[in-house]
């Protein structure tokens, strides 16, 4: 069993940590994986948290009144956090009150909606509970168990016995954190408990409680009422991510062969080098400057091609009014794609009053599909409707595909992107405009592991529009790639 990097001392042999472990193996079943449904039996780390979370004191009150657990995803941490409450919830003392909470409510539901989905399958449990969609309420006792997001105004009042905050490095801010500490004051013996990956910012709520914690551990600050608990790389910042002993380090799971070093290979050689610090060896850092793009590999991808007339290609734009850049791309559709930047159009900091030239752009839209075979343009459509409407009825209305920038789409191109450039399965020419637009990119984290790019600062002079332009290219090419093939009918 690997330990965590970070643990509080233990002081006291006593611990209710078998009591959850028997509510759980008792009643709860796997959530998902090869063996869903069937009886849940927590791994050895599992249980070793558990017992020192709920270490008691002598006087048979648990010690931790505050507590913070790191582990990178895919270790098992949800059922950690549904386990924990439902044992709570479940005990025979009146009045007990649960609560997950999270930086927005859909976060905040997957640990209870984990709670949830274990009710009622369960036919003892669902007896004694009514489920509701937001909350579970134990008939005898009274007991409660709920959702709460990030809104610490609907905190106010309460008086929490059990707290889960799940993923705390996406709270925006302490209020939620300081409104549930404080509600537990009336309670003799409550817990509010972190569970999370590490986060990107040293300054937020889940950084400070991490730098207080080490603190606690390393015995630098006395705090017994709190207690820390975070598997990370021994080496620190100087683990390379291809590097297995730092993989067991900071995933426990994998050590007990539940996760998969095949697995983590992959993911080493295909995410972002920050992403997979984060996610995968749970180490803290900051994203607001560290840049999204490998620029050794896209140096080392650089090509100073051009792509012919007559080509096959697809055309990317991504357009702006006046205080950001408009950049029109250009991608081969060939087995060997070559991206390039077409066109930009960058703000006159001498200009208060410059606004894009859209004659400009659409001379340059025109001479493109008149030089290269365009099998399609593919646009965000934000302040540009009107000339993609004019287009489509220009060239044709297949040919002109919208390409809103949101989150869901940007998040599998980003990742294919970076993904391309790793495996030198697509060149890019040699515009220092499109590298610098490249390097300025920075990581915004997304649910589920994803990411996208951003500015370093809203309003920021560093332009990022042909980086999103090589980013819709990639989706682009995808989409060519999985459209279906047509065949010849024999007669």
């Amino acid at each position: 069993m690997v330990l965590p990097r970070y643990r509080t001392p233990s002081k006291y042999e006593n611990t209710r940590g078998p009591l959850v472990t028997r509510f759980a193996e008792s009643l709860l079943t796997v959530p998902k994986g090869p063996r869903v449904g069937q009886p849940l039996r927590y791994l050895n780390w599992q249980r070793w948290l558990l017992n020192e979370v709920l270490e008691v004191r002598d006087d048979n009150l648990l010690r931790y009144r505050r507590g913070l657990v790191g582990v990178s995803r895919q270790n098992g941490k949800s059922i950690i956090g549904s386990g924990l409450g439902l044992e709570h919830l479940f005990s025979p003392t009146p009045g007990l009150e649960v609560y997950s909470c999270a930086g927005d409510r859909m976060q905040a539901r997957i640990v209870f909606g984990e709670a949830r989905r274990q009710v009622l399958a369960s036919e003892t449990l669902s007896k004694l509970a009514r489920v509701y969609r937001d909350a579970i309420e134990v008939y005898a006792t009274g007991n409660v168990y709920r959702i709460l997001s990030a809104d610490a105004k609907l905190a106010q009042g309460l008086s929490p016995s059990l707290v889960i905050f799940d993923e705390v490095h996406v709270q925006p801010n302490s209020d939620l954190w300081d409104a549930m500490t404080m509600g537990t004051g009336a309670r003799e013996q409550p817990l509010v408990l972190g569970i999370t990956t590490a986060g990107d910012d040293p300054e937020s709520l889940c950084g400070q409680l991490y730098e207080y914690g080490v603190k606690v551990a390393t015995g630098e600050v006395e705090d017994d009422e709190f207690g820390m608990w975070w598997w990370e790389p021994s080496d620190g910042e100087k683990a390379e991510i291809d590097d297995r002993e730092a993989w067991r380090q900071a995933n426990p799971s994998l050590v007990e062969g539940v996760t998969f070093e095949s697995d983590m290979a992959m993911a080493s050689r295909q995410s972002q080098p920050i992403a997979f610090r984060r996610y995968r060896l749970n180490q803290w850092f900051r994203h607001g400057g560290a840049g999204w793009m490998d620029m050794a590999a896209w140096d080392e991808a650089t090509s100073p091609q051009k792509i012919k007339d007559g080509e096959e290609v697809l055309l990317t734009f991504d357009g702006s009014v006046d205080e950001d850049a408009t950049a029109l791309g250009i991608v081969t559709m060939g087995d060997d794609p070559h991206f390039d930047l077409l066109a930009v159009w960058e703000p006159d900091d001498s200009d208060e009053n410059w606004q894009v030239p859209r004659d400009e752009v659409d001379a340059a839209i025109e001479d493109a599909f008149s030089r290269f075979k365009v099998y399609r343009l593919m646009a965000d459509p934000a302040y540009w409707r009107t000339e993609l409407q004019f287009w489509a009825d220009k060239y044709g209305s297949r040919k002109i595909l919208e390409w809103p920038v949101t989150n869901s789409r940007m998040g599998p191109a980003v990742a294919e992107a970076y993904k391309r450039i790793k495996d030198q399965t697509i060149t890019v020419g040699d515009s220092p405009t499109l590298r610098r637009h490249i390097a300025n990119a920075v990581v915004k984290d997304l649910a589920g592991g994803l990411y996208t790019i951003k500015k370093e600062k809203k309003g920021s002079s560093k332009k990022i529009d042909a980086a999103v332009t090589f980013v819709i290219a990639i989706d682009g090419l995808e989409r060519y790639n999985k459209r279906p093939k047509r065949t010849l009918r024999s007669f």
